[in-house]
């Protein structure tokens, strides 16, 4: 049953951290994200997670900001690259001409809610890979139904 239980999770958590990847595909700068599976006698469990600072505030959203700076810089207008509660990236970027400031009013960016999109996702075939799973060690086991 355990070594069935542990290939069900590591396939629910290749699913996971193929998603992740999926959210900085147009990205420039990737962050790292950590892939961690812990098995013990009683424990069978995964993290894909980073501490990018970026990764964060797109995730997370920000709050309206005061930007100060001399000089700032940076193209007139943005597309962004994500969309929020989509488990994916597209092309994008700063286009336009470029403006210059000393103080800029951000408006603040809608949390993209990544991790929310991927656990709603793959909750249902993480159950379904364990529920085969279990299916098979039954099975083995020779007390299958």
């Amino acid at each position: 049953m355990h070594a069935e239980l542990t290939r069900a999770m590591k396939r629910g958590q290749a699913d996971v951290y193929k998603d992740f990847l999926k959210t900085v595909d147009t990205w420039d700068t990737k962050p790292e994200f950590k892939n961690e599976f812990k098995e013990t006698n009683n424990e069978i469990s995964f993290v894909v997670s980073t501490d990018d600072e970026i990764y964060g505030y797109v995730n997370n959203g920000t709050r309206p900001h005061i930007i100060e700076g001399f000089p700032l810089a940076f193209m007139a207008a943005y597309k962004s690259k994500t969309t929020p509660r989509k488990i994916s990236s597209h092309s994008g970027g700063g286009s336009g001409e470029t403006v210059f400031a000393t103080k800029v009013h951000h408006p603040g960016t809608e949390p993209r809610d990544f991790d929310t999109a991927i656990m709603v996702k793959n909750s249902p075939k993480l159950s379904e890979y364990l529920r085969i799973g279990m299916k098979k060690a039954r099975v083995a086991s020779g007390h299958a139904i």
